[in-house]
């Protein structure tokens, strides 16, 4: 699991360069319309993205970060973003903040679960 507290790093995440175009679109463009949007709301809100990887372990994964069973539970939405991976929404705070959960198919029901939930 790799973990990033600002969106300025989604690019240095370890995936192909067309899922880093989506992730930067869902996180930046769409939301904010500029990385220094962003990141000023991400660190006034604590927002934090989570990349999930084909050899990690969920149940330790959530044994570690209890706070990213939001997602799991209630996610504010689910969006593929190819035929692998997709990313999912939990907002934790008032102001909107929250976790975002980067995540492949295949390596765990829960999140394949999530993905049939997928708005995109």
């Amino acid at each position: 699991m790799k973990h990033i507290y600002s969106p300025e790093n989604v690019r240095e995440l370890p995936l192909d360069a067309l899922v880093l175009e989506q992730l930067d679109r869902e996180l930046i463009e769409l939301p904010f319309g500029s990385v220094d949007t962003a990141s000023t709301f991400w660190k006034q809100e604590t927002t934090c993205l989570f990349l999930i990887e084909l050899h990690d372990d969920l149940d330790q994964i959530l044994n570690d970060n209890p706070q990213l069973t939001n997602i799991l539970n209630t996610p504010e939405y689910v969006i593929q973003l190819d035929s692998i991976w997709a990313i999912a929404l939990a907002i934790t705070t008032d102001g909107g903040g929250g976790y975002y959960f980067v995540f492949p198919a295949g390596i765990d029901d829960r999140l394949d679960q999530l993905m049939s939930h997928s708005t995109d």
